[in-house]
């Protein structure tokens, strides 16, 4: 059932990058589904995540419940991050990073709530192997905490390539101008 997880897992990411965040919702969903049935709770968690993540894209692009699907990202968010909280495992470190990450930017896109400098200590503390990985992020939330309409322009110019990401910049810079 750790494939069949995983396999789920991947098809969501498959999605992702093109815009397709209901499908990637539904495969998050069976991932869920195979967890719980395996006892996994951990993985459930994850995916739970990853669905409220893919469904809060998918309303942001589309303009439509971008509340409801917040409020959902952030109750998954801090489900998965109360049972990961100070483990030493190098897997659930990297998802208290991304948890780190993705949750004060999408509150800034959302409930246009600044992140502070504060919010990202968790990131300059990681492991030296998994620092570099989360270095972007950490500059460009910190852009943000410093100059949201700055920040809000450099992710347009970043994110062109990819147009699911870029119909979010541009929804983003609407929101903060």
């Amino acid at each position: 059932s750790r494939l069949l997880e995983m396999y789920f897992y991947n098809a969501s990411y498959v999605y992702f990058p093109i815009g397709e965040f209901k499908k990637a919702v539904a495969c998050n969903l069976k991932e869920a589904k195979v967890a719980r049935k395996a006892g996994n709770k951990k993985g459930e968690l994850i995916a739970l995540f990853n669905a409220a993540f893919q469904d809060l894209n998918a309303a942001i692009t589309a303009n439509r419940n971008v509340k409801v699907a917040y409020d959902s990202f952030a109750r998954a968010g801090s489900k998965l991050r109360k049972r990961i909280a100070g483990s030493p495992e190098k897997f659930d470190i990297q998802w208290m990073a991304n948890l780190t990450c993705n949750t004060p930017l999408y509150n800034w896109f959302v409930n246009k709530k600044i992140p502070t400098v504060k919010t990202l200590e968790f990131l300059l503390n990681l492991p030296d192997d998994i620092r570099p990985t989360f270095h972007d992020a950490y500059l460009m939330i910190s852009l943000v905490a410093k100059n949201p309409k700055e920040a809000a322009s450099r992710f347009a110019k970043i994110t062109k390539k990819d147009a699911s990401a870029h119909s979010m910049a541009l929804v983003i810079i609407a929101q903060t101008h």
